[in-house]
Parts: C-alpha cells; structure tokens; sequence
C-alpha cells in the first residue's frame, strides 16, 4: 500500500469538502470523505442532511445538480443528488418519509 498516494487522496477530498462548506446552506448533517484501498484511492464525498429536503432542493440550485429520488419499501424516499468537485465524486442526500414528501 502507498501510504503518500492515500494521504494525497484524503487531502484532495477535504480540499473538496473545504469548498463545499462555503457555498452549502444549509450545512450539512454530516460530511464523509471516503478513499478505500480498493478504488485505487480515488476519494468519493458524501454530504447528509436529516430529513430536509427543501434544504437538498438548495443544494442542487447551489450546484447546478438534479435531484433524484428513490422509494424504499417501508416508505422511505432516498432522495440525492450527484456532482464533483475539484474532480471529486460528490453525493448528497437525504432521507424522509413518504408523509414528508407530500408536505
């Protein structure tokens, strides 16, 4: 394992997500930055918001992203979008009740 390409990896997500957190409004509920070993270290971002679509809708409009949205089986909707980032794979979501959806 080459440990400098790795941390390059993970730098170049946060340098990413450095970028994120100055346009994003809302801010998110959580920001991952993943790198495994096995995608050669190319680093993927997943930004979380809890339960706030109209603050997804933001995003995407921030973005210039399209929204998508999936439903679950127990009545879940997996809404998300995708873009990149300084070439980083970028994933926001959330999740909400079918209830939610219709508000």
């Amino acid at each position: 394992m080459n440990f400098d390409d790795h941390r390059a990896a993970y730098s170049a997500g946060h340098d990413a997500v450095g970028q994120l957190l100055t346009v994003l409004t809302p801010l998110p509920t959580g920001i991952t930055v993943n790198c495994p070993t096995w995608s050669h270290f190319e680093p993927t971002i997943d930004v979380r918001l809890h339960r706030d679509l109209p603050g997804l809708e933001a995003w995407a409009a921030i973005l210039g992203a399209t929204l998508t949205s999936t439903l679950h089986s127990n009545g879940w909707i997996h809404w998300s979008l995708t873009t990149e980032v300084n070439g980083v794979p970028v994933e926001a979501w959330t999740l909400i009740d079918a209830p939610d959806a219709a508000a």
